[in-house]
């Protein structure tokens, strides 16, 4: 009896503080109005983890809402096992502009970031957690220091200003 009162105690107090359960469920149930996720079950902004899946059962897509806001999206490959391909995070505040891009394959991870206005300000190559080329933008232009890490271990430097490299 004890046990059930605590249980009873703790999905009251966590409806009440907003903790629910995020439900996993197939992309066709939600629809987008106004740059919210709603569930067409009940017209409630949905917040869980909406998937597409292919044919054969595997999860191609995976799209993280909460309250009805699009906070990340993940792409996986067309292989047996669940590898990510992509992952992007993105604004809370302005629904659908990304924050972060991450992009998975061969043991090199390629990391883009965008402004609070979905400009992209940096791209980054990574591998082993090391950065081994970086440079800066302004939107789609090369603009400000762009490094890449040579065969040796040296690292080489150059300047762009509003896409064209300077002397």
């Amino acid at each position: 009896m004890k046990y059930l009162l605590v249980l009873a105690s703790f999905f009251m107090l966590s409806n009440h503080f907003g903790l629910n359960a995020q439900d996993t469920i197939p992309n066709e149930k939600i629809y987008i109005d106004n740059d919210l996720a709603f569930k067409y079950s009940d017209g409630q902004p949905f917040s869980g983890v909406a998937q597409i899946k292919k044919k054969n059962g595997r999860v191609a897509f995976e799209m993280e809402y909460d309250d009805g806001v699009i906070l990340k999206q993940y792409v996986y490959y067309r292989r047996k096992s669940k590898e990510l391909a992509t992952k992007v995070i993105y604004n809370p505040e302005k629904p659908w502009t990304e924050l972060t891009e991450i992009r998975y394959f061969s043991g090199i991870e390629e990391w883009t970031f965008y402004d609070e206005n979905g400009k992209r300000t940096l791209e980054e190559q990574r591998k082993n957690g090391k950065v081994i080329y970086s440079c800066e933008y302004s939107g789609r232009k090369k603009n400000g220091q762009e490094m890449c890490l040579n065969d040796d271990g040296t690292k080489t430097f150059i300047d762009y200003v509003n896409g064209k490299r300077k002397k």
